[in-house]
């Protein structure tokens, strides 16, 4: 894939498991702001080539220098705060026919970060979550279907005294409610674990270490969860190799089900039992409304909802709870 972040994708890029394959001739052009700085970068600065080390600081700038039919792609880094208000959303008016975002799950998306586009007669469309003060149509990842998704998954083996690690507070209780009303309704007890607090970006050596203490502090006595459920497939996969140097069996001492996309390529993410998140059924549903937008069929600012199925994938990691409980004090 072209690029001209250091040394290029030679692995290829996925997002949630999801592979991008379409190549493209254009040019990447690198926006940041932020001061949270790569090895060997530089501030984002206009005067800057635009590369994922020397980044421009505004989208405005960078789409000055994309040409037209070329396929010129812009990536924002992490932590960009910038607004398309100062004449970018008017010069996304000639070749954009549509917007579809994922607003951020951490610190909330600012309005007039979106308004500018339908403004200018650009359709938006919601994936994931919304943007408070805009209206538009939402492809919401429904997250307490998800959590009872998993929580009947469970309860349907046999599973009684469970786990719920959760890696931040974005969602957490949409996730806890379903997960424990499933739970509940089969006569079962959820024990809560938030893993990083409110941190949004952690290190693995960090999420290694913290859920490492957690699955030391809950697995000691013979009353210890037989099950877990986590939220993101690749903490998921954490939890598996932890549980492993624990010197427990999955699933066989503790069944573990994650959260995560459809495309499962690599050894461990195929044995992961998931709730299963249709991101290209999503993805396919976004570009369908943005087209009834452009075409008139729908109002730009109509803010229906259409809650997209989810799956699951049986995996290797869900099984019934074990006879005998064992326990870190007694292996």
């Amino acid at each position: 894939m072209s690029s001209n972040f250091p040394n290029g994708f030679a692995a290829g890029v996925t997002i949630r498991g999801i592979p991008l394959l379409q190549a493209h001739p254009g040019e990447v052009f690198w926006v940041s702001n932020s001061t949270v700085l790569p090895k060997g970068g530089k501030n984002g600065s206009n005067g800057n080539k635009g590369t994922r080390l020397e980044p421009f600081a505004t989208i405005t700038y960078a789409l000055t220098k994309c040409t037209a039919d070329r396929g010129d792609i812009i990536v924002l880094g992490a932590g960009h705060s910038d607004s398309l208000a100062a004449g970018g959303a008017g010069a996304l008016t000639l070749n954009v026919a549509g917007v579809a975002i994922v607003p951020m799950n951490g610190r909330p998306t600012p309005a007039y970060q979106i308004r500018p586009l339908q403004e200018n007669g650009i359709p938006v469309v919601f994936c994931h979550r919304g943007v408070e003060g805009i209206r538009a149509p939402l492809l919401p990842i429904p997250f307490d279907k998800v959590g009872h998704l998993a929580g009947e998954a469970l309860a349907r083996q046999g599973h009684r005294r469970v786990a719920y690690l959760a890696p931040t507070p974005v969602a957490a209780s949409e996730y806890e409610q379903g997960f424990r009303k499933a739970m509940s309704a089969a006569g079962g007890d959820v024990t809560k674990r938030l893993a990083f607090g409110n941190s949004q970006r952690v290190d693995s050596v960090v999420r290694e270490k913290a859920y490492l203490e957690i699955l030391q502090q809950i697995c000691q006595g013979p009353d210890r969860p037989t099950a877990i459920f986590t939220t993101y497939d690749p903490d998921a996969e954490m939890i598996y190799l932890l549980l492993e140097r624990l010197g427990f069996r999955v699933p066989e001492d503790i069944s573990l089900i994650g959260e995560g996309g459809p495309v499962r390529e690599g050894a461990i993410i195929q044995k992961i039992s998931s709730v299963i998140v249709q991101e290209e059924e999503i993805g396919r549903e976004a570009a369908k409304l943005l087209r009834q937008m452009r075409d008139g069929e729908r109002p730009i600012d109509d803010d229906e909802e259409i809650v997209v199925p989810l799956g699951f994938y049986e995996g290797q990691t869900l099984g019934p709870p074990p006879k005998e409980i064992r326990c870190l004090k007694t292996m």
